[in-house]
């Protein structure tokens, strides 16, 4: 809505004027204009009907100059001092409206009023009530996303430290195990053929543990091959894992995305393909790209259980960090020993769930929805503006070499069988997608 028509479409106008037939015509007036216009004569009746109102016009002389008291109440009162005030004087004496001002008036009019000033001046201060009232929800959403910005950092670095900790026990328990044991056997025992293998079987384990640890923290796949062939390789991978038919389909004008855009929609699609592998109950999933022309799309859906409840909105508040870690400490202790990195659960879970990437894809500019399908099933959809976000810089030359998939030599297409290739045949898949427009 913009300024010009807020004036005749919701502007509600108190006019109080002792003078009948004054009070009349002004209200007439105003009523021509599309104004809602409530008249009362007396300044003693205005207090409660102001507060509902957005212009009050007010007779300075009702009675006794009684209006200037009426005006520095309004202008005092909690309710109503961010309604803006007219008030109506018999001259432009100085006195008089050096006093208009002195008791929180923003404009004055001098009877007999001129109607097109009269018009005028109610239009700007119609038009200023409007935008003061934008400004200050604007002003409450801005601390609210602030508010939940603070509650969402809190909740990061607890997230980081658990990650840390996960890390940390992972590696001492599996990797660093096994180098220990392969040095007490190159220092304990003689050569012998069948040391040599179970020493080179332990070292082959370990780099494939660390293999994959990299390879989850930071895919190279979607900084070498983009989005769409990282979200099919993504959903085979979890596919597997949780027995899970997943197709990724790209529709639109696929583009390269701004680096930052592209993590966080491969994060949440691994967030909510990991969803449906553990509470879903499903067969299949099915995650969908859309690119818009300023704007970016990715819905995850399955043929599952659907979902049971209303999601909590992401709260303001955030316990500390501290108790939060205690808290998730105790979950894992009660759900046993966790995966080690040979296990792909280990590091696919994400760490977030679905109220901190709604708060994450909403702190960004986002719309985050959830629902569940008339056919059965969930779907779940993140929608982002492509804002002027400068795009990946080249890969260095060093950089070129991408690494190879732990534990596979080939590349997955999401849903299918595993087949050979390599990054000139995903740059060929992916250009030879089909895009429906």
């Amino acid at each position: 809505m913009d300024t010009e028509s807020v004036a005749a479409e919701a502007i509600r106008i108190l006019v109080v004027e002792q003078d009948a037939t004054t009070r009349s015509c002004l209200s007439g007036l105003l009523r021509e204009q599309g104004y809602a216009v409530v008249a009362c004569a007396r300044a003693a009746d205005l207090a409660d009907v102001a507060r509902s109102a957005d212009l009050v016009l007010l007779d300075a002389a009702a009675p006794d100059d009684a209006g200037f008291e009426a005006c520095q109440s309004l202008c005092a009162g909690t309710d109503t001092r961010r309604v803006p005030v007219l008030l109506l004087i018999a001259d432009a004496e100085p006195r008089r409206v050096a006093r208009c001002f002195d008791v929180g008036a923003q404009d004055y009019l001098v009877k007999p009023v001129d109607p097109a000033l009269l018009l005028v001046r109610v239009r700007t201060q119609a038009q200023l009530a409007w935008l003061s009232r934008q400004l200050e929800e604007q002003t409450e959403l801005l601390r609210q996303a602030n508010h939940r910005l603070r509650g969402l950092s809190v909740e990061m670095a607890r997230v980081e430290e658990q990650q840390r900790r996960l890390f940390a026990r992972q590696l001492h328990d599996t990797t660093l195990q096994q180098l220990a044991l392969s040095r007490i056997l190159l220092q304990g025992h003689a050569p012998s053929a069948e040391r040599d293998q179970r020493v080179l079987a332990l070292l082959d384990e370990s780099m494939g543990q660390l293999r994959t640890l990299l390879f989850e923290l930071s895919p190279p796949i979607l900084e070498q091959e983009g989005l769409c062939v990282a979200l099919e390789w993504l959903g085979a991978r979890l596919g597997a894992q949780w027995t899970l038919q997943v197709v990724c389909d790209c529709i639109g004008d696929i583009r390269p995305l701004p680096e930052l855009l592209e993590q966080i929609l491969f994060q949440g699609a691994r967030e909510l393909l990991v969803n449906v592998g553990k509470h879903a109950d499903a067969a299949s999933a099915l995650i969908t790209v859309r690119f818009g022309p300023d704007w970016v799309a990715l819905s995850v859906s399955d043929d599952g259980c659907g979902f049971h409840a209303p999601m909590p909105t992401p709260s303001l508040q955030c316990e500390p960090a501290s108790e939060q870690a205690s808290e998730q400490e105790r979950e894992q202790e009660q759900t046993g020993p966790q995966p080690g990195i040979g296990d792909p659960a280990a590091l696919t879970g994400g760490g977030f769930g679905l109220r901190q990437l709604q708060s994450r894809v909403e702190l960004l500019g986002g719309v985050f929805r959830r629902e569940n399908q008339p056919n059965g099933g969930a779907l779940v959809t993140l929608e982002l503006p492509v804002r002027a976000v400068p795009l990946r810089e080249p890969l260095q030359e060093s950089m070129q070499e991408p690494l190879k998939e732990p534990a596979q030599e080939c590349r997955y297409r999401a849903g299918g069988s595993c087949r050979a290739g390599g990054r000139a045949d995903e740059r060929s898949r992916v250009r030879n997608m089909s895009v429906r427009r």
